[in-house]
């Protein structure tokens, strides 16, 4: 059974928003040297390696936002027809819901609501 919320208005399909925040919670990741290096290890195997972990793992990012974009798929929140007006209405949920749920706990590093404010805000 798929997992999706609704938001004031906002339906987006659980896998469609899963492949739209990808990017940026890989972004995100790459605060965390251990993430950091299974990313460079993850871009070494497709070739887009650097001596550079940092710049593999980047390289990583950007060929998964690359296949994002050729596959079609939104870019933000307005590609899908959300209204920035309704992220920030509803953002104190979705930040919540987003915090709450079972799998935050199981990052590999502390995450915080700010922190997932600042991914939906990217976007937006």
């Amino acid at each position: 059974m798929p997992r999706s919320r609704h938001y004031n208005n906002i339906h987006i399909p659980h896998g469609r928003a899963n492949a739209l925040v990808l990017p940026s919670v890989m972004a995100f990741n790459l605060k965390n040297q251990g993430l950091t290096r299974r990313y460079a290890d993850l871009a070494g195997m497709l070739g887009l390696g650097f001596d550079d972990p940092q710049r593999s793992a980047a390289a990583l990012v950007a060929a998964v936002e690359a296949f994002k974009v050729r596959l079609g798929l939104p870019s933000c929140l307005q590609d899908l027809g959300v209204a920035r007006e309704q992220v920030e209405q509803a953002m104190p949920r979705i930040v919540e819901d987003a915090f709450n749920d079972y799998c935050t706990p199981s990052h590999p590093f502390t995450v915080t609501r700010d922190d997932v404010a600042a991914i939906v805000k990217e976007l937006i």
